[in-house]
């Protein structure tokens, strides 16, 4: 398998720490609000990773912090802790609010058929781990205390390692765009030295007592300490969003090379932007649509279907056009499965010879190019239909629909037709649908299409999806009925 090594700026073979198991940390929430698609996108990426790896034959242990504290609205040194501001707008105590927040984004999770992390540390429940690191670093002589805040010396740290990493912007530049407060800007030595602990202002609600007085963690010092204490000083992947590249993730390798003498993990991942309808999404500008909303209106497997059909490290839109071909896309899958199922249910007597899963695997390996994949099982539907394929064994097709389904659960798409479901309708159910179909059809015809449409909606209500096709409507089974 094949990673692109944001690090290095290439795509290198992956070669874990430890034979067979891979250990990864992704960078989780700041828990102040509920989930949106970016999120989703990026959460189901490294959800597909991790399933490709256990298909592959690794044990994956999978560690994503939950940022409880100390993430400010800035995502630098100033303004207000997003937490507390949430909190006080609800008028809600903040670990009320994390609490609530921490459910809503694992519901979405559950809902998007993510397998959840095995270990989702929050950052308030290691700050004696986090002050512990702070003060090996300032013994090794990387920052330094002020006014009871300690920041971490960039330019001293530069004298023996790179920074930043990650983004082809130089230092230089850097320091001429960095936005900093008046007040902040009287305690640092370089604009760009960051907190690893601040002073709390007098009334600040979540505070800890310190060797420099009562304060609170910085955002990157909390990655960096709760990544080490559960996988090592050195580990395999470290994954974020796209935003992470500056000044998150090189902060955090800064810290760990300062305090233990290595740089953490080993390959770094980032997911790409999600622009919504050619903008990009903002909280701030309101410009944003919850995961949420976006489930319910599309439902799972259309929402990563579309995820899956762009590779993970490219921009890609999010759009009702998008959306709307992306459904298509599935159903168009699910009526190929049907039709696999029911020429297994028929006596054929010819043999396949399929590539596709050489070429659905090696797109894995080669970065994860889930669009790619995905693509191999269209080529695989269109030659199915073009050379009119169904006639094959029974046995070999069971195993093309199997592998599929396989795959399917990998990029977490159900393509799972099977009719086991249809044989829990009774002879009087089947009859009833029947009829419905048939009076449906008369009113496509007369072009009464508002009444067919919903006809059509209340079906999916309870279980049921139509697929028009040239042979006319075919049903599957979405739920026991």
């Amino acid at each position: 398998m094949r990673i692109y090594n944001s690090l290095t700026r290439k795509v290198e073979k992956f070669i874990p720490l430890e034979k067979g198991k891979v250990k990864m940390y992704t960078c989780g929430p700041t828990v102040y609000d509920h989930a949106h698609i970016g999120h989703g996108r990026t959460y189901v990426i490294w959800d597909i990773l991790k399933k490709w790896f256990k298909y592959k034959g690794f044990d994956v242990y999978h560690v994503m912090n939950i940022t409880d504290v100390g993430h400010l609205v800035s995502d630098r040194d100033f303004g207000e802790d997003k937490i507390i501001k949430r909190a006080l707008e609800k008028q809600m105590e903040p670990m009320v609010l994390v609490e609530k927040m921490i459910r809503s984004w694992l519901e979405d999770f559950d809902n998007l058929v993510i397998v959840r992390p095995d270990l989702m540390p929050r950052a308030t429940f290691h700050i004696p781990e986090i002050i512990e690191v702070v003060k090996l670093i300032l013994k090794n002589g990387y920052a330094y205390e002020v006014n009871g805040s300690v920041y971490f010396d960039i330019q001293k740290y530069m004298k023996k390692y790179p920074y930043p990493e990650f983004i082809d912007i130089s230092f230089e530049e850097l320091q001429k765009t960095e936005r900093i407060s008046e007040e902040i800007a009287k305690e640092k030595k370089n604009p760009l030295d960051f907190a690893l602990w601040k002073k709390a202002t007098p009334g600040h609600i979540l505070q800890w007592p310190s060797p420099w007085g009562y304060g609170y963690p910085g955002w990157h010092i909390e990655c960096t300490v709760m990544g080490v204490k559960y996988l090592g000083e050195e580990f395999d992947i470290h994954g974020g969003g796209e935003d992470h590249k500056f000044p998150h993730h090189p902060n955090e390798r800064a810290q760990a090379f300062a305090a233990f003498g290595k740089g953490l993990a080993r390959y770094w991942m980032h997911v790409g932007f999600v622009t919504l309808e050619g903008e990009k999404m903002s909280k701030s500008a309101g410009n944003f649509i919850y995961l949420k909303d976006a489930l319910k209106k599309w439902g799972k497997s259309t929402f990563r279907f579309w995820v899956a059909s762009t590779h993970y490290r490219k921009q890609v839109d999010f759009s009702e056009e998008a959306l709307e071909s992306a459904k298509k896309g599935y159903e168009s899958l699910l009526l190929f499965m049907q039709d696999l199922l029911e020429a297994i249910e028929k006596d054929g007597k010819g043999k396949l010879e399929l590539p596709f899963t050489k070429k659905f695997e090696e797109s894995m390996d080669n970065d994860l190019k889930t669009n790619e994949a995905l693509a191999s099982i269209f080529e695989l539907k269109e030659e199915f239909y073009s050379k009119n394929l169904f006639n094959a064994s029974p046995s070999e097709l069971r195993k093309v629909y199997e592998k599929i389904v396989e795959y399917g659960k990998i990029l977490g798409i159900d393509l799972d037709v099977d009719r086991e479901k249809y044989k829990i309708l009774s002879k009087k159910t089947k009859e009833i649908i029947k009829i419905i179909l048939e009076i449906r059809e008369e009113l496509r015809k007369e072009k009464n299409y508002k009444l067919s449409d919903e006809i059509r909606k209340k079906l999916r209500e309870i279980g049921i999806q139509i697929f028009d096709t040239k042979e006319g409507p075919k049903i599957r089974i979405l739920e026991n009925l």
